[in-house]
Parts: structure tokens; sequence; C-alpha cells
């Protein structure tokens, strides 16, 4: 009879590891399977791009280049202007409330513009450092939280405004009574308004959602665009020549709720 061979001990050793891995092997294989299906049948959330402007330069003849260098936070408002005209630049710095309307603007550090927000109106104050004082705008609103009035409330003088699907198509500005100035603004409606990316949540009340289409008695404005509809330059004609701007734009991807 031939004797019973034994396999050496390690080998039973290895033989139980095994036998306690496969389980947990076979549950991590499970669990992985698992995640990869629910992957596969979660909805994937939809997003789009966001144009935010960069930069605008302006040049005239007459007037020389202005221009304006935008920055964001990660909620898309604008936190500092840096505008400049020629040698001479200012640094907005603007500031947020809770419900992410603009709330305060600084001026290269010192006061500026504060903001109060009231039922169908807003309050905008401005600090004058020549005469020490603040002069208040008020913006009565629409339904629509569109601007119908604009007014400073030390004086008779205001303007209102109406309203077609969305753009601002005419401006009266009375004193008192009296109506001093009637101007209607026609608008090219291929051509979106980057600066309502500008102030993204906050006062774009007394903003137009397109570009002016023409300038009236000095001709009309002429536009070169992005793929998104926004404008790359802009050319408008006015008493003192040509003005040339130039956009160049951030854009952000964002996840649509």
């Amino acid at each position: 009879m031939q004797p019973l061979k034994v396999k050496p001990t390690n080998y039973n050793k290895k033989m139980k590891i095994r036998h306690l891995l496969l389980p947990a092997l076979l549950l991590v294989t499970c669990v992985i399977t698992s995640c990869s299906k629910d992957d596969e049948t979660e909805p994937q959330k939809e997003t789009k791009t966001v144009y935010l402007v960069k930069s605008l330069i302006t040049n005239n003849e007459a007037w020389g280049t202005f221009s304006d260098y935008m920055v964001y936070n990660n909620n898309l408002q604008l936190t500092q202007t840096i505008s400049s005209w020629g040698s001479v630049a200012d640094t907005f710095n603007y500031s947020y409330d809770a419900s992410g309307r603009i709330e305060i603007i600084t001026k290269n550090g010192d006061d500026y513009k504060t903001y109060e927000y009231r039922e169908m109106a807003i309050l905008e104050k401005t600090w004058s450092a020549s005469t020490g004082e603040w002069s208040t705008v008020q913006f009565n609103l629409n339904a629509d939280g569109k601007a119908i009035r604009e007014q400073d409330i030390n004086t008779t003088v205001y303007a209102a405004y109406e309203w077609v699907n969305g753009n601002r198509t005419k401006m009266t500005t009375y004193n008192g009574s009296d109506i001093v100035e009637v101007k209607n603004i026609l608008f090219n409606t291929t051509v979106k308004n980057p600066l309502n990316e500008r102030y993204a949540g906050t006062l774009l009340a007394v903003t137009s959602t397109n570009m002016q289409a023409d300038a009236g008695e000095y001709g009309d404005i002429i536009y070169t665009t992005n793929s998104a509809g926004y404008p790359l330059t802009i050319s408008t004609p006015t008493a003192f020549g040509d003005f040339n701007s130039t956009y160049t734009y951030e854009t952000k991807i964002v996840e649509i709720n």
C-alpha cells in the first residue's frame, strides 16, 4: 500500500485564505457592477456656457482710449473692475447681500455706491467726494423687476421707461409734468447685451436685453459677433466721431438646476 501523501501545512493555510477571500472578492465585484449600473442610469446634468465680459476697450479719436477689465467670483458675480482712461485708472470693488444682490461698491477703497432694496423699488446712493454728501436715485420697478421710472429724489426731473419683450424701447424725460425729451430705442435682436452678464444677480432692472440697433442721426451701429451672439466689435457713430469697442470674454460652464 502506498503511503498517504499529506500536503504541507502551508498549502492548507493558502486554501483557507483563498476560501476566505473568494466571498470578499465576489462582494467587491458585485458592488463595482452595481455602482457602474447606477452611474449608467443616473441622468446627465444639463450644462450651459456663460459668457462674462473680461475686457472692454473703446477707442475714439477725440476722447482717447477707455478700458475696463472685470473679475468674477465662483458665483459669476462681478467682484472687481479696473477702469482706465489714458493714464488715469480707478478700481471698483463689489460686494453682495445674502440674496446675491449688489449691496456696496467702493472706488479706490473709498465709499462710492450703496443699494437698498424695497418693495417694487431700489434706492441707489452715490457718494460725492467733492461735496461730501450722498445723492439718492430711486428706481421704481414693474412686476418683472424692470425699472419704469428713475429719479434723483432731490429733483423734479425723472425718466420714465417703456419695455417690449424685455427690451427698453422708449425713454421719456420729464421735469415735473413737462416733457423734456422723448427717445425711442430700436434693438438688434440678433446681438445680445454682454453687460447683462456683467452684473449677474444685481441691478439688471435698468439694463436692456439686446444691443441698440442704430444711433439715430449719426448712422448705424456696426457689429461683429461670436457664435453665441455676443459682440466682438462695435462701431458707434456720434457727433465726436466713431467709438470703436472691442470685447473679450471669460467663459464658464455651469450646471442648470
